[in-house]
């Protein structure tokens, strides 16, 4: 009789790039396995070819960032730069090996130090942080050691990965260039408690609202719903992907109001599934455009944008921008702005039908509003002109009509 003995060894080995971690854990990974190392000189599959098999194709995925850094003398800006050389390099390769698309925000609160954004982290002192916004988690505030890091170029770049790969899907750091593959990047996620150190105290701010802007939705209260399924909404909006494409129905249309979302932040999937439904209510005519774009497939397009975009309808007549709105409320609210933004500042009254209606509060909709009017001999007047300048700043707010009566 012959015994054969078969010894298996399975080695089990992850690499972490964490500075607590001291570069090695051995422990069992969980999940799928990612895909192996490119060979040298490979630069991925071609994802798009129609040759390309389907096992193997990674799954689509978006991720929007922000990288906010407070750089004051010349080696934490070079440390700075560094940092958004190697973003841009990620983002191009990612985007083409691993069909992660980047979306990423700079904020620099040295030269723009106003920026609400920066009113969260520290008013004095450098710091380098990215953020990353987790539809599933929350937003993650990541510190880059910049003395822990930028000796070598590869450790940025895999401190990156680590970061990244804590919200993707699968691991990132198999797609390290040569020059970091061996590196270990120094990453560290701020915990809730240093986010409540860090914060300076916020300003007391006023903000004023006209009647047409009471019984508003909180944004910050949207954080904290679901938007499972918002996207999944009938509507007339009409799609735009390119600038190009959205130059041109500028100069074609004579109205378009458009919405830039992302289905990354809760309020924006919120603000689209309104903007949805009010296209089904709209009865403007053919002159006037429901349009929306949307971020998380077209990133290039809405580069530069802040959150606060995301959930903002902008008003285009003749292709120039008069006017914007970010609050929420409902269809009805949508549908007023929009009367309001088109009519102009001023709505004139040309009979008594018209200025019986208007002292009703009856000039749009079913609903009375509020109306101021002004009585004017003519618009050379003194006081006509102060009327006008007032109803210019609050273009879209209020319903403010003129009556010329001469004499």
């Amino acid at each position: 009789m012959m015994l054969c003995l078969i010894a298996a060894v399975l080695v089990l080995q992850a690499e972490c790039h964490c500075p607590h971690m001291m570069g090695m854990k051995m422990g069992k990974q969980e999940g799928p396995a990612p895909p192996s190392s490119l060979p040298e000189g490979d630069k991925g599959w071609d994802y798009d070819e129609h040759a390309a098999a389907p096992g193997f194709v990674p799954q689509d995925h978006f991720i929007q960032t922000t990288f906010i850094h407070r750089s004051e003398n010349k080696q934490q800006k070079d440390f700075a730069t560094l940092v958004l050389d190697k973003l841009g390099e990620l983002r191009k390769r990612l985007k083409q090996q691993a069909r992660l698309t980047i979306d990423n925000e700079v904020i620099s609160c040295v030269e723009d130090s106003e920026h609400y954004r920066c009113g969260d982290f520290q008013p004095e002192g450098s710091y380098h942080y990215l953020v990353i916004e987790d539809s599933a988690k929350g937003a993650a505030v990541y510190s880059l050691e910049r003395k822990l890091n930028e000796k070598k170029p590869g450790a940025t770049e895999m401190a990156l990965l680590d970061a990244l790969s804590r919200h993707s899907p699968y691991p990132l750091t198999l797609y390290a260039s040569k020059e970091a593959d061996k590196e270990v990047g120094f990453v560290r996620e701020l915990s809730p408690k240093e986010l409540r150190t860090i914060n300076k105290p916020p300003k007391v701010e006023m903000e004023f609202f006209s009647h047409t802007e009471l019984d508003l939705v909180e944004p910050d209260l949207l954080e904290f719903r679901s938007g499972g399924e918002l996207d999944k909404v009938e509507h007339k909006l009409v799609a735009y992907k390119s600038q190009e494409e959205f130059t041109k129905a500028l100069a074609a249309n004579k109205h378009i109001f458009i919405l830039f979302w992302s289905h990354v932040h809760s309020v924006s999937l919120h603000a689209f599934n309104l903007w949805a439904r009010t296209s089904q209510k709209a009865n403007f005519g053919s002159g006037v455009v429901f349009a929306h774009v949307e971020c998380h497939n077209h990133a290039d397009f809405c580069h530069g944008l802040t959150r606060k975009d995301f959930h903002t309808i902008v008003a285009y007549r003749d292709g120039q921008n008069i006017g914007s709105t970010y609050y929420l409320r409902d269809e009805e609210f949508y549908l007023q702005w929009m009367y309001l933004m088109f009519s102009g500042p001023l709505i004139e009254l040309h009979d008594d039908l018209q200025i019986k209606n208007a002292k009703k509060g009856r000039i749009f909709g079913d609903i009375p509003h509020p109306v101021t009017i002004g009585t004017f001999p003519d618009r050379d007047c003194s006081e006509f002109q102060h009327y006008s300048i007032a109803a210019d700043r609050l273009h879209g707010r209020y319903f403010m009509a003129i009556r010329i009566k001469p004499g």
